[in-house]
């Protein structure tokens, strides 16, 4: 673990000071000690809330500020406000300021595939439940 913390710190920052064998390396040692599943458990819980996946949806291939993402979602500023931080502060998202507005985009093109391939998951589950009660209402 201690050699984890640096790392998801240097991550969060988008600092790359760390090459991609070390990297490795760190996440290896951290599956023996199970660091690595709290912090892949940290970044799904900064996903689990509706407003947060609608916003990587949004957020596809783009940068938008902080009012047109409240535009498109709709919703309270303060709300979406938290939403956002708490996005940026676990590396789903990037956030750069110019002039007045926070401009947001995703840290990475992965975030948008993992949501997608949840989505597919989601998708296939309701596909066999509808079979499953058409069979029964048969």
């Amino acid at each position: 673990m201690i050699f984890i913390m640096p790392l998801v710190q240097c991550l969060k920052n988008n600092c790359h000071l760390f090459n991609y064998s070390y990297i490795c390396e760190l996440l290896n040692y951290g599956m023996k000690d199970k660091t690595v599943y709290e912090l892949h458990a940290e970044v799904c819980k900064a996903l689990a809330h509706p407003l947060r996946i609608e916003v990587i949806d949004v957020l596809q291939n783009k940068e938008l500020c902080f009012s047109d993402i409240l535009e498109k979602t709709g919703g309270l500023k303060s709300n979406l406000s938290q939403h956002l931080s708490v996005m940026v502060d676990n590396g789903i998202l990037k956030m750069r300021k110019e002039s007045r507005c926070n401009y947001y985009s995703l840290s990475s093109a992965k975030v948008a595939k993992a949501c997608s391939l949840m989505r597919e998951v989601l998708i296939d589950n309701l596909k066999k439940q509808q079979k499953i009660h058409r069979n029964i209402l048969q």
